[in-house]
């Protein structure tokens, strides 16, 4: 049933591509796991340039076409991992982690919110009976190493 949701979420995704907004990053994942009826944990996967501005405070929010006005997530950074390939016994590029200092390479921060479709504010979108939900993650300013 949870790839049947995860597979849903994926074509919405696709569907609504003219709502994404990824300027400066060089990607996201959004994935969200149910804690109980109505409650999950959402968990976004924003990937960084270590050449490129720091990673600050993204802009995390759930939000329905037409239906109800979007909903900031509350969420905590929860790790920073430099990912990037390098050989073996090679140094990780992105250090110090979230600076402009580092060189090509690529980190993966990990921010986790959880929305409560049983409590306020996000209880507007079942009382609105609003049929999808989306969630996005958005932050301003074009990373400089992207031409």
């Amino acid at each position: 049933m949870k790839k049947i949701y995860q597979l849903l979420l994926l074509l919405s995704v696709f569907l609504m591509a003219d709502h994404l907004k990824a300027s400066h990053m060089m990607g996201s994942d959004v994935s969200y796991i149910c804690i109980s009826p109505g409650k999950y944990k959402i968990i976004a996967k924003v990937y960084r340039d270590c050449r490129g501005i720091p990673l600050n405070s993204p802009q995390i929010q759930a939000f329905s076409d037409n239906c109800a006005s979007p909903v900031a997530i509350s969420y905590t950074r929860t790790a920073i991992n430099d990912i990037s390939p390098t050989c073996v016994g090679g140094t990780a590029p992105c250090n110090p982690q979230n600076t402009t200092v580092g060189t090509e390479g690529i980190e993966e921060h990990v921010f986790e919110g959880i929305v409560d479709f049983n409590t306020a504010p996000f209880k507007t979108f079942i009382d609105n009976k609003c049929c999808q939900v989306f969630f996005s993650v958005d932050q301003c300013c074009r990373n400089g190493a992207i031409t």
